[in-house]
């Protein structure tokens, strides 16, 4: 143990919270006496964004560590941008939306992506609020579409503001986080239901119209195949009826070859009767 009445040799250190060493100071002081103010740098510190620590070390003579005392930090980075291009309205009534449009610097996706950054649009219309999440990690700036307020009416103005949570509460850019908007379309005129409701009627009887024509034209043309091919039927049928005709004809007007072939011999002419009875009566005689 030191009484204080010895001088004493101590080293100090500066360590980041990755372990490495960023600085150091080494130095002596005389029994009973103090020590002025020590500099140390971190300006080789290169932290990743979020909570990091710094540790201060003492050490004696001896290398053995007499006290430490950490400190913590807040590390942002400021060398990326995200912002807002516009606002526009998509549709009418209670399904109208806000598009979003959003931008953002060059690599800044993949360096969100990377540390898993938390972003959101924040949407205010008078006394009606709400968060949206939103993913700037891709490849193209996204556009987000939003529900319009419901407490909101025509005149009332929409204010967005995008921002990621910390680390990533702070861009290089400010003036492009937020953008405004005046709401409009959301009530619609009855009268164009009307219309709606006319134009849906004349569209049904055009297509009620179109169908009917449709199935007289395809029972026209069915019937008109079904016709000629009967009467191809009956012709044809007719045809093999005169045909036969002709063949029976040429049969009966035809000798049959085996007639002409087996022609009957001529009869033996029989003698005369009366030749038989004079031969008879000198067969008797003699």
């Amino acid at each position: 143990m030191l009484n204080g009445s010895d001088s004493f040799s101590f080293t100090i250190l500066l360590v980041g919270d990755q372990g490495v060493m960023l600085d150091s100071f080494s130095g002596s002081v005389a029994g009973g006496s103090g020590i002025g103010p020590i500099n140390l740098s971190a300006t080789s510190w290169n932290p990743e964004p979020g909570m990091r620590v710094l540790t201060l070390r003492l050490l004696d003579g001896r290398g053995v560590e007499v006290t430490a005392a950490d400190g913590v930090f807040e590390v942002r980075r400021t060398d990326w941008n995200i912002g807002l291009v516009g606002l526009e309205l998509d549709g009418e009534g209670a399904e109208q939306q806000i598009r979003v449009l959003t931008k953002r610097g060059d690599g800044v996706g993949a360096m969100l992506d990377q540390y898993n950054a938390d972003c959101i649009l924040s949407v205010v219309s008078g006394d009606h609020s709400m968060m949206h999440r939103v993913d700037l990690t891709g490849t193209f700036s996204p556009t987000v579409g939003i529900d319009r307020p419901e407490s909101a009416e025509d005149g009332d103005e929409v204010v967005v503001t995008i921002g990621c949570a910390f680390p990533w509460d702070v861009d290089s850019d400010p003036s492009d986080d937020e953008s405004r908007i005046i709401l409009t379309g959301g009530q619609t005129d009855p009268s164009k239901y009307n219309d709606m409701g006319t134009s849906l009627a004349a569209a049904l009887l055009v297509i009620g119209v179109s169908v009917a024509l449709a199935w007289m034209v395809r029972n026209y043309r069915e019937g008109k195949e079904l016709m000629e091919m009967a009467m191809a039927a009956a012709e044809e049928k007719m045809v093999e009826q005169k045909v036969a005709r002709e063949v029976v004809e040429e049969e009966d007007v035809l000798p049959d070859e085996d007639e002409e072939l087996q022609t009957p011999e001529p009869a033996p002419e029989s003698p005369d009767e009366d030749d038989f009875e004079a031969r008879l009566k000198r067969l008797m005689r003699d």
